[in-house]
């Protein structure tokens, strides 16, 4: 009955029936015979016969092949070999591709059929074989859609890659270039991951780089046409500036109008180039009137001046006051004309001194700005972000506080330049939207041309209909441009829509081939006797089955439901006999199992472990004619194993010591951590750095890998706390130099101030007792304070105002040495310094004290008055001193 069984299962090949025959015949041949039968076979198919009975008896006997047997005589001794080195030795001189193939599919030993895959190069052949291992080999299978992946993906990669090159050149071209482009491509460009040619690399970094420096250029502009709005405000009213208002405001319009033409041609072309030039046009205007206005203002006192002299006014006098220009500021004629009047009036009579009546001023309320300082800085903040919606949200609220309140005038012109920002933010956001709808119609263009992908084509288009949508939710486009986009996407689908007809097509093909199968082994089913049917076979045909239903194509909707029923239901017949061949495989796996829990409780070591040994080579060698499910077979492998190991536990007992070590480590650093966590209200730098240095130790000694977060944010909390010490310290001396100069003060204060002996020495005793108690500084540094102190009780006034004027050439040598820039009543003394030091340098070969040290203490040991600005000064040197340095100041 296995014979009929074999002859008439539809799609088993003759080879797998000589396979299933009696292999006596092939075994006891002489190898050498049927290489001369071989030699002389008449057609292909003996050919192969006898070579694959020449690969079996080799396989049998263990000879190796000889340099002269064919390819296919070494993959069917390879496929029939039991003996691992062997085979896989054999294997690796098999070269022919085909060969290898068959090998990965049906050699008995999963490291022969996984060794001969790996060395596949074909795409065909590893497509073939991924599709014939699935669901069989899962080694084989993985290995070859792995690699298929792996090129799929390198290949669309590296056609990505050439498409991104070649727009890349194109836009390069361009001149300025499509700043929009940028993010997009830097997406694609990241998508492409490590598979990116070093030329298009090298495009990518040029783009990049000609984008930052565009939009650096337009920057510029902007900052130089805001600078110039703020000019234009301050310039609203020209008449009545003053000399000094009148010469920054020109300064400032000489900086923006120099070299105009430093940017690119392009930049020149730019709107708001143009708008900046004619903003900067109207401000020379503004400022030749202030300038003219001025003029008139000083010829109008100058005449004024010499009346109020003496002269006499007479009618030359009068003509000529009437004949000179006046100012346009109204407050400016009022004065002038009343300064005239005045003169009038004292060629008439002498008048008495005239009081200034008393004018209330009108204090305006304080109010909080607060919140309009903040709701500044968030419209700032969100104008650089690009979010419109936003900003307008929070311009609308300011305005109201502007209605409300006037605000102070650092707001107002700060808000005067990010309200251009938001102008400028508002025009990009038009402007992006039509040029967004530009491209949505360039790229349907593209699509229209032809696309070799019909998915990817639909799914393209469907993706320019919703850009399309979004862009239309901002603002809707003119019908031109929408009728423009439609017709070319509407001829872009074209192809698409062919492709559905003839998938359509493919789908009824499909279930017409379906039911045809299902019939077919449904008639070869009715004719099996299952009394003597070999279930190994039978459960191989059933694979074959169902790689048969899976390799034809699916049809749809409710008739792959019927069909799948149907198809399920002749699985149901065939399982209903392999289930029961499966239970008795079952039994045999619970019996090997409960041998080895006995022995599991045997107590002579040895003799245990070497009857698990014979158990797990029955469990091998012994296995039915049926494959157990891959989940059962595993469930059952496990309780086996788990046997198995209870009486290998024993060799388990160094791990375990070795788990208990590292535990006691882990312990160890977590302790430490918990010392970690005290070192806060430790105030010592040296117990504070010692815990720290125990707690890393004991982490790198625990292995314990990646550390906490909790662990991570203690370790920095401490090392800051233990910065925060070493800030204290360097801090101390400065502390005590400032209480010390305090001690010394207050006596010379009283003592220039004129007080009595009395009450000098008295105030002195105390200061010297508060000496005392203070900790000493180093020598170089306390006894130039010993000796101010001592004779503090003598200073006078002239002496501390002798001491003001050492005490500010040391600050400015201080600040020259530092660098520091100065304030404008200090520019001039800085200068003449600059000038003594260049000349004691170069003439005398002197120079001063480059020990800031020795300058800061000189400074503090000079008796002088305290004078506020000096002390600021003296704070910003010690505080650039200290950003130099790590260490103590002194």
């Amino acid at each position: 009955m296995n014979k009929i069984l074999r002859s008439e299962a539809p799609g088993r090949p003759a080879a797998a029936a000589e396979r299933a025959q009696p292999q006596s015949k092939a075994i006891v041949a002489d190898p050498q015979q049927i290489r001369q039968r071989l030699a002389q076979a008449a057609n292909a198919e003996e050919a192969e016969r006898l070579a694959q009975a020449l690969g079996e008896t080799l396989a049998h006997t263990r000879q190796a092949p000889l340099p002269e047997d064919s390819a296919r005589v070494r993959s069917h001794a390879i496929m029939q070999l039991s003996d691992k080195p062997s085979a896989l030795s054999w294997l690796a001189e098999l070269t022919d591709e085909e060969c290898l193939a068959v090998v990965a599919l049906q050699a008995r030993l999963a490291e022969v059929r996984l060794g001969a895959a790996r060395r596949l190069v074909s795409g065909t052949l590893l497509e073939r074989v991924a599709q014939a291992s699935r669901d069989k080999d899962k080694g084989v299978y993985r290995h070859c859609a792995t690699l298929l992946q792996q090129r799929q993906m390198e290949s669309a990669s590296a056609a990505r890659a050439a498409i991104l090159e070649r727009e890349l050149d194109t836009l390069l071209a361009e001149n300025p270039v499509a700043a929009t482009r940028l993010v997009d491509l830097e997406r694609e460009f990241q998508q492409l991951a490590g598979n990116v040619p070093e030329r298009c690399k090298e495009l990518m970094a040029q783009f990049r780089a000609r984008v930052q420096e565009q939009s650096r250029h337009l920057q510029m502009l902007h900052a130089r046409h805001v600078a110039a709005q703020v000019l234009a405000a301050d310039l609203e009213q020209p008449a009545g500036l003053s000399a000094e208002r009148l010469l920054q405001l020109r300064q400032r319009w000489c900086e923006l109008t120099e070299n105009p033409a430093a940017g690119p041609e392009w930049l020149l072309k730019h709107k708001e180039a143009a708008t900046l030039a004619q903003l900067l046009g109207q401000v020379e205007a503004r400022l030749t009137f202030a300038a003219e206005d001025l003029q008139r203002l000083n010829n109008c006192a100058d005449f004024l001046a010499s009346l109020e002299h003496g002269q006499v006014i007479g009618a030359a006098e009068i003509t000529a006051w009437e004949a000179l220009a006046k100012p346009e500021n109204q407050q400016q004629r009022v004065d002038l004309q009343t300064r005239w009047e005045t003169c009038l009036r004292k060629q008439v009579k002498p008048v008495a001194a005239v009081v200034a009546p008393i004018v209330p001023v009108r204090v305006r309320p304080v109010r909080d700005h607060a919140v309009s300082a903040q709701l500044i800085d968030r419209l700032s903040e969100v104008i650089e972000q690009g979010h419109l919606a936003e900003a307008s949200k929070l311009d609308a609220e300011i305005a109201k506080l502007e209605s409300a309140a006037a605000l102070p005038h650092g707001q107002v012109q700060r808000l005067v330049r990010i309200r251009a920002d938001l102008l400028k933010l508002r025009g990009w956001a038009r402007w992006g939207n039509d040029q967004a709808r530009q491209q949505l119609i360039l790229q349907a263009e593209q699509l229209a041309q032809g696309h070799a992908d019909v998915a990817a084509l639909a799914q393209a288009i469907a993706k320019l209909r919703q850009d399309w949508k979004s862009l239309d939710a901002h603002a809707v486009s003119n019908k031109a441009l929408w009728q423009q986009f439609d017709t070319l996407v509407e001829k872009a689908y074209a192809p698409v829509a062919a492709h559905r007809a003839e998938l359509a097509a493919k789908l009824q093909a499909a279930r017409q081939a379906r039911e045809a199968l299902c019939r077919k082994w449904e008639e070869w089913q009715a004719q099996v006797v299952w009394e003597h049917a070999d279930m190994k076979l039978i459960q191989t045909v059933r694979q074959e089955i169902c790689d048969a239903w899976r390799a034809l194509s699916a049809p749809g909707g409710r008739e792959r439901r019927s069909l799948q029923k149907r198809f399920e239901k002749l699985l149901a017949g065939l399982d209903i006999h392999l289930d029961a061949a499966r239970r008795a495989e079952s039994e045999r796996c619970e019996a090997l199992i409960g041998a080895a829990q006995a022995l599991s409780q045997e107590g002579r070591l040895r003799q245990a472990i070497e009857g698990i040994k014979k158990l797990q080579q029955r469990w091998r060698e012994e296995a039915g004619s049926v494959r157990l499910a891959r989940a059962e077979q595993e469930k059952l492998w496990k309780r086996f194993r788990s046997a198995c190991d209870a009486v290998f536990a024993r060799r388990e007992e160094e791990k375990v010591q070795q788990t208990a070590q590292r535990a006691h480590l882990r312990e160890a650093a977590q302790l430490k951590l918990t010392e970690l966590q005290e070192a806060h209200n430790i105030q010592d730098e040296t117990q504070v750095r010692q815990r720290i240095a125990d707690f890393r130790s004991a982490w790198r000694e625990a292995q314990a890998g990646a550390m906490p977060a909790k662990a991570n944010q203690l370790l920095q909390s401490a090392e800051a706390h233990l910065e925060s010490l070493q800030i204290s310290k360097r801090e101390a001396p400065l502390r005590l130099l400032a209480q010390k100069t305090a001690l010394i003060e207050q006596v010379e204060s009283l003592a220039a101030g004129g007080a009595v002996a009395e009450s000098i020495a008295e105030l002195m005793s105390a200061a010297q007792s508060q000496w005392q108690a203070l900790p000493r500084l180093p020598a170089k540094f306390e006894q130039p304070l010993a000796r101010r102190l001592a004779a503090a009780s003598r200073a006078t006034a002239s002496s501390l105002a002798e001491g003001c004027k050492l005490r500010e050439t040391l600050l400015l040598d201080l600040e020259l040495a530092l660098g520091l820039g100065a304030d404008g009543a200090t520019e001039a003394l800085r200068r003449n310094r600059h000038l003594q030091m260049l000349q004691q340098k170069f003439h005398r070969g002197q120079s001063p004290s480059d020990d800031l040290e020795r300058l800061v203490v000189d400074w503090h040991a000079v008796a002088a008055a305290a004078e506020t600005q000096q002390q600021q000064r003296m704070s910003l040197i010690l505080q650039a001193m200290r950003s130099k340095s790590k260490t103590s100041v002194l």
